[in-house]
């Protein structure tokens, strides 16, 4: 193994591991490129390798990997080596990669969307439980002791009849939820 020149980078915290591994290998051979270099990528992210060769619609940041590694044809190789392995490259990859956290360069990857329906969902879901909770009339203390903290799971006509009936759900509806039960009976939910 010859090790030609360490480059540490830091993603944000809204990145994922995923997103670090492929960066660092499409940075690898952008480098190659522009200085003409042959080299082996040595990768223990199987994740990465599978983006790289699949043929599946990908993000916008996996395709741009793609295409630098296709357009590198052979100067670069992509092989797998088995994590805490004891390989040497792998071991020194991983020490610098703890390093990069605190002193490495920023790299600006996009945040993936699934951090950001994760943050949405929690905004909204903190939101809802502190609109459930401010309202103190009678029929809405008396939901809340069988129903004290909100819920975004979907639930269907047996369930609302357990709700209303027997007092058995944990969790309220949102309200499209109820609008789509289409039961005669909520109307009691006015009566409590």
């Amino acid at each position: 193994m010859v090790v030609i020149e360490i480059f540490k980078f830091k993603l944000s915290k809204n990145n994922t591991v995923y997103q670090a591994e492929l960066a660092a290998i499409n940075f690898a051979v952008r480098w190659t490129q522009e200085n003409g270099f042959k080299i082996n990528i040595y990768t223990n992210s199987q994740s990465s390798i599978e983006a790289l060769r699949s043929t599946r619609p990908r993000p916008a940041f996996v395709v741009e990997a793609k295409k630098n590694f296709y357009l590198a044809g052979y100067s670069v190789e992509l092989t797998w080596v088995k994590a805490h392995a004891g390989d040497p490259g792998n071991e020194l990859a991983d020490h610098h990669a703890k390093l990069a956290t605190a002193d490495g360069e920023n790299m600006n990857v996009q945040t993936p969307l699934s951090c950001v329906k994760f943050k949405i969902t929690k905004n909204l879901m903190k939101d809802w439980q502190y609109n459930w909770e401010k309202y103190d009339s009678d029929s809405e203390k008396r939901a809340r002791s069988f129903v004290p903290c909100v819920n975004k799971k979907i639930t269907g006509p047996q369930q609302m009849h357990n709700l209303l009936f027997n007092g058995t759900r944990s969790t309220p509806l949102l309200p499209a939820q109820i609008q789509k039960t289409k039961l005669t009976t909520l109307p009691l939910w006015s009566t409590w």
